[in-house]
């Protein structure tokens, strides 16, 4: 196990004895009696050429709704997204993660879901389903901040000093455009309930992750 010290910047697969950044929140309503319902971080790339992953595992909610997903470490490297400069594609301008923070069904209690390849639809493996996604939050870790101004939706975030950071969604909903920028500290996340789904439910009015594919 390796444990970064005081003072040591954390590098990919770092593991560390405490969370270095939790993220509380609620899911609306709270789960059915017997439903193992848990919350996980989905990492999936924004520029949609890699497949989706959940990492680390997804945590329970509990009778009332609440969740604390907790991270110990920096996301492992495969899950770190760089963007090339457009004048050098040999210089990396930025190097970040993005997540949505996903509610599933946990119908076989390992913790974790699966998800299929992207060209097929990144469809949750069975037996679990998907049952919502965070409204107005995303997660981003950011390991080389942006010097470039790369991608004018991200900016405001993967220009944020390296680390975790809960970034909030603001929708132009006559544009169909968005953009994300740093939630305030101990901002709390909402993740409504939908009913089962094999796609990722995506509860926003712009900046979604995928286009849904219908269940076969």
């Amino acid at each position: 196990m390796a444990v970064a010290g005081c003072g040591n910047a954390l590098v990919p697969g770092d593991v560390v004895r405490a969370p270095i950044f939790s993220v509380a929140g609620v899911t609306s309503p709270a789960p059915a009696p017997g439903e193992a319902l848990r919350v996980a971080a989905l990492w999936v790339d924004p520029l949609g050429s890699l497949d989706d992953r959940p990492w680390p595992l997804g945590v329970a909610v509990d009778a009332a709704g609440s969740f604390q997903l907790d991270l110990a470490a920096a996301p492992p490297a495969e899950l770190i997204r760089n963007l090339p400069s457009s004048m050098d594609p040999n210089t990396t301008v930025a190097s970040f993660a993005f997540a949505e923070l996903v509610a599933f069904d946990d119908r076989d209690g390992d913790g974790t879901f699966s998800v299929g390849p992207i060209a097929d639809g990144s469809l949750i493996e069975s037996p679990d389903v998907y049952r919502g996604t965070s409204a107005a939050h995303a997660l981003f870790y950011v390991a080389q901040p942006d010097t470039a101004a790369s991608i004018p939706e991200l900016d405001a975030v993967i220009a944020l000093p390296p680390g975790y950071h809960l970034a909030e969604v603001t929708c132009d909903p006559t544009a169909m455009r968005g953009r994300f920028e740093e939630a305030m500290a101990g901002a709390q996340d909402r993740i409504p309930l939908v009913p089962d789904a094999k796609s990722l439910p995506e509860s926003r009015g712009c900046l979604r992750s995928h286009v849904p594919t219908p269940a076969p």
